[in-house]
């Protein structure tokens, strides 16, 4: 980032609290679409939104697996710090939820690919509270 209306949006697009646990959420792990709307109990389209903003600021990077979509931390253009997050509120909880969730679409049959970064670790963000 070259300047600070640079910097300014980037901090815009975490200061909402939708995209902040999103991105929380997906610090723990890669995630597809369809989980992350499980957790924050909004709709898909909101979703998308949001990804979509943290996206333009280089937070987060893709992956197609076919129909689905998968998200992650774009570890190399990450400039929040790793203590920095581990003051956010833990989201163990939800990940091991959804992780336990047989039910959701990206789970679900032989059809659906397999997650592209499954147990893929983000370099630098802590997986596990004290890592």
């Amino acid at each position: 980032m070259d300047s600070f209306r640079d910097w300014a949006e980037f901090y815009k697009v975490l200061g909402d609290v939708t995209r902040l646990h999103l991105f929380a959420l997906l610090a723990r792990g890669p995630r597809c679409v369809c989980e992350l709307v499980e957790v924050l109990g909004v709709s898909q389209p909101t979703v998308s939104h949001h990804l979509r903003r943290l996206r333009q600021v280089g937070l987060i990077c893709e992956q197609r697996a076919g129909q689905w979509v998968f998200y992650r931390v774009a570890e190399d253009r990450l400039p929040v710090s790793s203590a920095f997050m581990a003051a956010w509120p833990d989201v163990a909880d939800e990940v091991a939820a959804l992780e336990a969730n047989t039910t959701l679409a990206c789970h679900v049959g032989e059809t659906v690919p397999v997650n592209p970064w499954k147990d893929a670790p983000v370099s630098g963000v802590p997986l596990q509270p004290g890592s």
